[in-house]
């Protein structure tokens, strides 16, 4: 699965304050959250937390790795995780849970969240890879022009730093690996277009104006059969009218 969606991030936070967030109820003392307590949280506090506290650092260095995930340092409170721990310079962040509790958040959860979206997964895929593939199946000759062109949608891409990161993981991709070996002379051409609308709603925004003005016949899919299947298909295998 390509880890690309909020809802990645939002498995990733509850995995880190499982280990690593604090409970403080009643302006007591800290204490670990239970897993079920993580668990049971709405996800109204996990999008609350994304928007207010979280954001994305940049290209991590071995520096940025905490002496808590490397080898010497196994087992960490008695097991490894499936996840970097780094260090940062972020202050924790003091999230409310209801009347009563609140979660203390570490700074480097808060910078570091994110990077599921740029780890990759088995094979290798994250949202800077998924944009390169997206040239790659493109004729050679509209690529300089859609690289010139690159439109961030979803709230996911408001985090403060996304673009930015996604910009120097797209460039090292372009270096590094292969098979974007033909990609590589458009790096420069590399840019981000702004919107009038918000990131969060632009998609909603564009498909709203394209399904109410009908001025050109095109490929579509009828509410019926929508409704029939439950699937929206790739707008490429839709057959036009």
């Amino acid at each position: 699965t390509i880890p690309v969606a909020g809802e990645s991030v939002t498995m990733r936070l509850k995995s880190l304050l499982k280990n690593h967030g604090s409970l403080i109820s009643e302006g007591g003392p800290g204490s670990a959250p239970s897993e079920n307590f993580v668990e049971s949280l709405p996800l109204e506090f996990y999008e609350n937390l994304k928007a207010q506290a979280c954001f994305v650092g940049a290209f991590p260095t071995f520096a940025d790795v905490s002496d808590e995930n490397r080898e010497k340092a196994y087992p960490y409170r008695e097991r490894s995780f499936p996840y970097t721990i780094y260090n940062s310079t972020a202050s924790p962040a003091l999230c409310t849970v209801d009347a009563t509790d609140q979660m203390s958040v570490p700074g480097w959860v808060r910078e570091r969240a994110a990077e599921i979206l740029f780890d990759g997964d088995d094979d290798g895929c994250s949202v800077a890879t998924v944009v390169l593939d997206a040239l790659l199946k493109c004729p050679q000759d509209i690529r300089t022009e859609l690289a010139q062109n690159i439109l961030l949608v979803g709230g996911t891409s408001m985090l403060p730093g996304f673009q930015d990161r996604l910009h120097e993981q797209i460039l090292r991709a372009l270096e590094d690996m292969k098979r974007y070996e033909k990609l590589r002379r458009i790096a420069i051409k590399i840019r981000f277009v702004k919107s009038i609308f918000t990131a969060n709603s632009a998609a909603w925004v564009g498909g709203s104006l394209l399904g109410s003005l009908k001025t050109t016949v095109g490929k579509e899919i009828l509410k019926d059969n929508f409704l029939k299947d439950g699937i929206i298909p790739d707008w490429t295998s839709i057959a036009s009218p």
